[in-house]
């Protein structure tokens, strides 16, 4: 995660091509397991030999996931509400560490200031221990074609619309999203399991979502050729990656976004010097 400039996702580091080696790196050494396929031409920097194919179900994921300073998502986010904090950003910072310590000592739990299961048990919160771990199910088969799988993957974030927007989110649409994981689900949705990427790992200290989606086994391509279901990416001044939607034909896009108000659909963000279009979009499906 990232500090907030009212339009993020999870952060990312610099995403320009010519960074996009060490990029790779500063994820932790991702190790891509989902099923691939050889591609007619290499992607542009070599660095990949495959693309990611769809999947008929997504592999299987533990949840419940203690969480403590740094962590984000819709786990804190129920946390800092049941304890009268209003919205932090859903990150988990020293006033939230102090309310829940403050809360176990109240309750006879070692004041530890994280939520662990007791805590979260005796915190009453009405969702259970790993809401954390929830992601959608794969709704197309393996015989879908590319051009229905983007209209899953739309329809998905669409029918999200009005979802708030979540730091860390990703849904279930009562919770929220923020903007990579509002794509990570709809991804999802239309069969694309991008592991090491995963909702878990979302929410995490550190993790950057968006970041490890545009490194992700997946078509680049100039932004300008972009077409419906293409995934578009913004950096700040830095060139780190701020924010991500997608693509929905006639300079539209969906996202999760501070300034919309969550879920939403809108034309598409302008390139100012603070929110700059990266050059390349990605087609994850065709």
């Amino acid at each position: 995660m990232a500090a907030a400039t009212g339009l993020l996702s999870a952060p990312a580091d610099a995403a320009s091509g010519r960074d996009r080696a060490v990029h790779v790196q500063q994820q932790g050494a991702l190790a891509w397991s989902g099923t691939r396929v050889t591609p007619a031409a290499r992607i542009g920097w070599g660095l990949l030999d495959a693309y990611t194919e769809p999947v008929a179900a997504l592999p299987p994921l533990t949840g419940g996931a203690t969480v403590s300073r740094g962590w984000a998502g819709v786990k804190v986010g129920l946390v800092q509400r049941r304890l009268g904090m209003g919205s932090r950003w859903e990150s988990y910072d020293a006033a939230t560490e102090s309310a829940v310590a403050g809360f176990q000592r109240r309750a006879g739990l070692p004041a530890t200031g994280r939520v662990d299961q007791r805590t979260w048990a005796a915190l009453n919160i009405g969702y259970p221990w790993t809401v954390d771990a929830w992601r959608t199910m794969v709704r197309q088969p393996l015989t879908a074609t590319p051009a229905q799988r983007v209209e899953q993957m739309i329809w998905f974030a669409e029918a999200n619309t009005g979802s708030d927007y979540t730091w860390g989110g990703a849904g279930p649409g009562q919770l929220g999203f923020d903007c990579s994981g509002l794509v990570l689900q709809a991804l999802h949705s239309a069969g694309l399991d991008l592991t090491p990427i995963t909702v878990m790992r979302h929410q995490q200290p550190g993790f950057r979502t968006a970041a490890a989606i545009y490194d992700a086994p997946m078509r680049h391509l100039p932004v300008g050729q972009r077409r419906r279901g293409d995934l578009l990416f913004w950096s700040d001044s830095r060139g780190h990656i701020t924010h991500m939607a997608i693509y929905l034909g006639e300079g539209r896009i969906v996202e999760s976004s501070v300034s919309g108000g969550g879920v939403a659909t809108r034309g598409m963000r302008p390139s100012t010097a603070s929110l700059r279009t990266m050059p390349d979009a990605v087609r994850p499906f065709g």
